[in-house]
């Protein structure tokens, strides 16, 4: 989330970044005022392999992977993903999370994670 804030921000934009916990949940906020996402867009913006219009225009790297993975990871952790922006004025994703898990198997460091998300990424691909 960082990455993608800082790489679609105007020269010399604001990026913040914050991190709460409410209770049992933890949550991440990620801001930018950079080239925002078309409405349109935002309903698909979790799909493998889809960049924005505006994100292809703006910077040529990238698969459309970013996103779809960071979105697999957060879900496999029982947590939720939201993005909201406004097309020239930026992008808002936020990023919740349990604080605490108890009662579940524990995913074994990053290679644990990343193999969850992508198999859960997987799936969703076969299911379209």
């Amino acid at each position: 989330m960082l990455d993608n804030a800082i790489r679609y921000s105007k020269t010399k934009g604001t990026v913040k970044v914050s991190l709460t916990r409410n209770r049992d949940m933890l949550t991440a906020k990620f801001a930018d005022d950079g080239i925002g996402i078309p409405a349109e867009e935002l309903d698909s913006i979790f799909e493998r392999f889809r960049r924005g219009g505006n994100a292809m225009d703006h910077n040529e790297e990238g698969m459309g992977l970013g996103l779809p993975l960071a979105k697999a990871i957060v879900e496999a952790h029982k947590g939720e993903i939201r993005m909201q922006s406004r097309l020239g004025k930026g992008t808002t994703v936020v990023v919740t999370l349990p604080a605490e898990q108890t009662g579940t198997a524990p995913m074994h460091g990053a290679a644990g994670t990343v193999a969850a998300a992508k198999a859960k990424a997987g799936k969703a691909e076969a299911q379209t």
